[in-house]
Parts: structure tokens; C-alpha cells; sequence
């Protein structure tokens, strides 16, 4: 099969996904009587992170921290700008008040802390199990 039918493949079957993920995160909000920002921040967000996870696990385990650093600062400026900025420009996005009272600032939080802890050019495993029980925390927060 020539490479850009399977790229179209590849795209369909990404779509086709994601389709199933915001239906089901839907249904899972519903049938938990959550707010759906809430099955979004955990379930959901955990679910289109796990790639990244294994791509920077990996990336660790080689000895490559820089691929690692670099596919999740992509990720992050691409899910921001472009995911965030392309869904707004389709339709408006509405933003609920823990979004703009929570969420939001961690965000900022998480990104100074990263810059932060790696100012002298590493993340430590110490550097590395912070930021892991901040999330664990924010998680456990937002539940």
C-alpha cells in the first residue's frame, strides 16, 4: 500500500477515534452525573496523553530526554494554539467558571514549574516525581 494511503488511513482511523473518545467521555459523564470537564481533565486527557507517556518513557529509557522535552513542549503548544484555537474558531467555546478559576492557572503553574525545575538543564527523578504528584494532587482536586 503506497505511504499516503496509509497516511489517509491513518487519519481516518485518528478521527474515527476520536469520535469514540468524546462520545464515550460523554456517556461516562452522563452516567457518573459529572460535569463533562470533569471525565475531560482526567479520563479523556490521561487517554490522548498516553502517547506521549510512551513515546517520553521510551525516549527516557534510551537516554534521549531531549525527544521527550521536545514531544510533549510540542504537544502541549500544538493541543493550546492549534487544537484550542481551531475549535474556538469553529464554534465558540464556552468557559465555566473552574476552568477559569482552576484549571487555567495550573496550567500556567505547570508550565513555570517545568520551566522552573529545568533551569539547570535537567529534570531530575526528583524533578520528575514532583511534577508527577502535582498531577496526581490536581487530579484528585478536580474529582
Amino acid at each position: 500500500m503506497p505511504d499516503i494511503a496509509l497516511l489517509l488511513l491513518g487519519l481516518v482511523a485518528l478521527v474515527a477515534g476520536a469520535e469514540l473518545v468524546v462520545c464515550g467521555g460523554g456517556r461516562v459523564a452522563a452516567g457518573l452525573g459529572v460535569a463533562p470537564i470533569i471525565i475531560g481533565v482526567t479520563i479523556v486527557s490521561i487517554g490522548t496523553s498516553a502517547p506521549e507517556l510512551a513515546v517520553g518513557i521510551e525516549a527516557a529509557a534510551q537516554g534521549n530526554g531531549s525527544l521527550a522535552i521536545g514531544n510533549i513542549a510540542g504537544t502541549n503548544v500544538v493541543n493550546l494554539l492549534l487544537v484550542l484555537g481551531l475549535s474556538a474558531a469553529i464554534r465558540p467555546l464556552e468557559m465555566h467558571t473552574q476552568t477559569l478559576r482552576l484549571d487555567l492557572p495550573v496550567m500556567v503553574v505547570a508550565a513555570a514549574a517545568v520551566t522552573f525545575l529545568a533551569w539547570d538543564g535537567t529534570l531530575s527523578r526528583l524533578d520528575g516525581v514532583l511534577l508527577a504528584a502535582s498531577a496526581a494532587a490536581y487530579t484528585i482536586v478536580i474529582v
